[in-house]
């Protein structure tokens, strides 16, 4: 049972919206720590939580979620490349590109950014990159640079030759051209820990964060975007980041891919494509749409599942589809489809699926020990001992039966 003092303590502090995570995942972190303190008394943790300084940033770093990867999602990374040399053309080590990264995480996002724009051709001087986190053991590797072939999820590993230094055959320090460009620091929305200068950034990447946010944290970053973003800047966020109170201030990009949005008001680049007809006259073609009855969404995961059962990878793998229709925040969801993936023999699809089921809940035992059975068949024996040692953790706090 968690009580609600302490999802009060984490709404305040992180704006954690404590049903977008879920429940189950806030249990086990709060297990995570009374296991480490040897308390077994939820009230006793709650009284201690609330007086710790110490404690309160331990459970803050149990809780928030560190799964990421470099160039997660290559569309943004590609639109940024674009657009800074056509609208921003003329920025320089006089006169460089300001760029923030909340959540920046261990770093990859950030750096990705800088190789993204030194493989475009820009020196390091003609940009700065501000990234924040409120985890400080994040911040900490992020500060090391120091990865493995596991932090590039296969790809993009043509970088690995251009931007870091090999240690061993599964250990890379990023160059410091590109780590200088970045500077990290401890914060939040409502604890920014740069100058709040208007129209100082050129991009803002806030990418799969505020499906997590309250209501009021979510306000108060868009009213942050808007401040610190330039009249032509850009914002980058999640495929499931969007809502009413951001679309209210900012216009998606034409690339839906990309996730990229203007502040409203601000004329978008010009457009390539050929020209349409009229909008009234586009109107008349629609046909208004009768509205379809949809399936309840543990409907469709129990057909998966007997799909599953039965090795029908196509059935199941279309029944996710339309259960995406619901939800694209549901870790049990992404975990039937990397089954699903599987059977149809698209390996590198299935991991994504459990991939996403991990970042949305860290802890999901079956999608982490069916990411590790891929992995140790395609000889990837360092990342899968990783997930071994996450799998017997998360073992370890489970009830004995």
């Amino acid at each position: 049972m968690i009580l609600p003092s302490i999802l009060d303590f984490l709404a305040q502090r992180i704006g954690l919206e404590a049903h977008s995570v879920g429940l189950p995942g806030i249990e086990a972190a709060l297990q995570e720590r009374m296991l480490a303190l040897q308390i077994t008394d939820i009230g006793a943790y709650r009284d201690l939580l609330l007086s710790n300084a110490e404690e309160q940033n331990a459970l803050i770093e149990q809780v928030v979620v560190p799964e990421t990867w470099f160039f997660r999602d290559q569309a943004p990374f590609d639109f940024l490349a674009v657009h800074a040399r056509k609208q921003w053309g003329d920025y320089s080590a006089a006169s460089p590109l300001h760029l923030l990264s909340l959540p920046c995480s261990t770093g990859e996002e950030p750096y990705s950014i800088a190789m993204t724009l030194l493989d475009a051709g820009n020196a390091p001087e003609s940009f700065h990159i501000d990234a924040v986190d409120v985890s400080h053991e994040a911040l900490h590797r992020a500060r090391v640079a120091r990865y493995s072939l596991h932090d590039f999820r296969g790809k993009n590993l043509d970088v690995l030759q251009r931007h870091f230094s090999e240690i061993t055959p599964d250990c890379f320090d990023l160059l410091p051209r590109v780590r200088d460009t970045v500077r990290f620091a401890h914060g939040t929305f409502q604890q920014f820990p740069f100058p709040e200068i208007p129209g100082s950034y050129h991009a803002i990447f806030c990418r799969n964060l505020l499906i997590y946010l309250n209501q009021s944290w979510r306000r108060q970053a868009v009213e942050l975007f808007r401040k610190l973003l330039r009249p032509d800047g850009i914002l980058f966020i999640g495929h499931a980041d969007a809502f009413s109170d951001l679309s209210a201030h900012f216009s998606m990009a034409r690339n839906a891919s990309a996730f990229a949005y203007y502040p409203k008001g601000a004329p978008p680049p010009p457009s390539r494509r050929a020209n349409l007809p009229p909008t009234d006259s586009v109107a008349n073609l629609v046909t208004p749409m009768t509205p379809i009855h949809k399936p309840p969404l543990s409907a469709l995961l129990h057909e998966m599942k007997e799909a599953i059962e039965r090795q029908d990878g196509e059935t199941a793998h279309s029944i996710g589809q339309a259960a995406l229709s619901h939800t694209r925040i549901h870790p049990e969801l992404y975990y039937l489809l990397g089954e699903a993936h599987e059977l149809r023999q698209d390996i590198a699809a299935a991991k994504d699926a459990w991939q996403k089921s991990l970042y949305l809940f860290p802890r999901h035992l079956n999608s982490l020990q069916r990411l590790k059975n891929v992995l140790e068949r395609e000889g990837d024996h360092a990342a899968a001992a990783r997930l071994e040692a996450r799998i017997r953790r998360v073992q370890s706090l489970q009830p004995e039966v």
